[in-house]
């Protein structure tokens, strides 16, 4: 089943009915199965994953809470991180680094027998791995408190809305939310439906419409000349975009339905001034994740420059690496380093350019490493560079899709609307976000793309 398809609005139509009919345990317990079943439509082998994350790290808070001796507490910490890390290496990472074994020896000249493993990635693995662990972590450094629920905490680890592509919520945010009895108000169900119908907006219209532009340059770029790759390069910018961003919105919406409050996950993050902004602003939930728990306890900037930068290059490294398994992934995260390394040493230089142009730059560099992200390997890369600085047959096949091209820009342009209106903090009357909701689902039946394309975050 996919997540975009009728049959998951049915689920989600049926779970906020039943929802609002249960009480107490009942519900939690209601929504912890509703997870698991969810789940399990994308692929039910894995949930024995999700059930192994949940007990390790439920019996190693509380051990960790109820030790007082340090040492045994970092022990049952470190079993925790472990558990969490080795579930993810083997099912993410195994072959990539098997990869890179071979290309190491072949580089000495030893022969070896190649063997590969055909492994499935669990979906939303990296996110509900990365949520469960940062409870052990919050709990050994006395941020929180034990929870003694298994059934609760089962549930803050899998909580269906943000399950297979977040936002990452903390234990400290979400545990006192699932603890208290969530009454229907009809204030969260306007304001959870006006997310979750932008949020498809985002994706039916915007990320699925420039999907079907974009998809055929990457898979034969040598039929397109250098304008149209050019021009898909900086599309793609939205389209990852309104993807990412359109599940969060539908996720936080539903939570916001169900009574819970998820925080946001992406502020506008191609209005940033500064490649520092931009992280401030891009999946802010994974972004705070790596400087709370990697960040700072690698030393942040506490210890001079040089230890701060290189800290920020091991954490874009491990940030690139967190989204997939692949040298592009790696280069696309150093590189955003670099930048934020310059970055930093300008803060330190005096100059005043308008923030227009700020932006301008900032979107530009965000739109080039974008091309990283989206390339299966490095000779992709390098084929789409040289497409774009070839003046060669550069308007080759430029009207190829004109109609999705016009209908797709038009998408894009009310996107950068309605964020400059939200970035100047602009306010409507209720009845104009009705009017507006309105008008977004009337573009979704007109304009939307459904071929049950998944959610580009979903392999993540």
């Amino acid at each position: 089943m996919l997540f975009n398809s009728i049959n998951f609005l049915v689920f989600l139509i049926l779970f906020l009915f039943t929802y609002f009919l249960l009480k107490g345990r009942v519900r939690v317990f209601f929504c912890l199965i509703s997870s698991y079943i969810f789940y399990s439509f994308f692929n039910y082998k894995f949930l024995i994953l999700i059930i192994l994350s949940t007990i390790t790290d439920y019996l190693a808070g509380l051990k960790i809470s109820s030790e007082k001796n340090n040492l045994k507490r970092k022990s049952f910490l470190f079993i925790s991180i472990f558990l969490n890390l080795l579930i993810l290496g083997v099912f993410k990472y195994f072959n990539f680094f098997l990869d890179s074994f071979y290309n190491l020896i072949s580089i000495l000249n030893i022969e070896v027998k190649k063997i590969y493993v055909e492994i499935l990635l669990p979906v939303g693995i990296s996110f509900f791995t990365f949520q469960s662990m940062s409870y052990s972590i919050d709990i050994y450094n006395r941020k929180i408190k034990v929870e003694k629920d298994l059934l609760r905490f089962a549930t803050f680890v899998s909580f269906f809305p943000q399950l297979v592509a977040g936002p990452i919520v903390r234990a400290k945010k979400l545990l006192p939310q699932l603890a208290v009895f969530q009454v229907f108000k009809w204030s969260n169900l306007f304001l959870g439906s006006e997310l979750i119908i932008y949020g498809f907006f985002l994706k039916l219209c915007v990320a699925d419409r420039l999907g079907v532009i974009i998809d055929p340059t990457y898979s034969n770029l040598m039929d397109y000349g250098g304008s149209v790759h050019l021009i898909t390069s900086i599309l793609f910018s939205f389209q990852i975009y309104s993807d990412f961003a359109g599940y969060s919105l539908i996720a936080i919406g539903i939570g916001r339905v169900m009574g819970f409050n998820f925080g946001i996950n992406f502020k506008r993050p191609y209005m940033a001034s500064s490649i520092q902004d931009f992280w401030r602003r891009w999946h802010i939930s994974l972004s705070s994740w790596l400087k709370d728990y990697l960040y700072i306890p690698l030393g942040g900037n506490r210890f001079g420059v040089s230890k701060k930068y290189k800290n920020i290059l091991i954490v874009m490294f491990l940030g690139g690496l967190w989204h997939g398994a692949s040298v592009t992934f790696l280069l696309w995260g150093i590189c955003h380093g670099v930048l934020l390394i310059i970055g930093e040493t300008l803060k330190k230089i005096k100059y005043n350019v308008p923030n227009f142009f700020k932006q301008l730059t900032v979107f530009i560099l965000v739109s080039i490493l974008w091309i990283f992200f989206r390339s299966e390997n490095l000779e992709i890369i390098k084929l789409k560079f040289l497409k774009i600085v070839s003046f060669e047959n550069y308007f080759y096949n430029f009207s190829y899709d004109l109609f999705n091209l016009v209908i797709g820009f038009i998408m894009v342009c009310i996107v950068i609307i309605e964020d400059f209106i939200k970035e100047k903090k602009i306010k409507f009357s209720k009845s104009f976000r009705i009017f507006l909701s309105i008008f977004y689902l009337w573009l979704i039946s007109f304009f939307g793309i459904f071929n049950g394309t998944n959610f580009i975050y979903f392999k993540f």
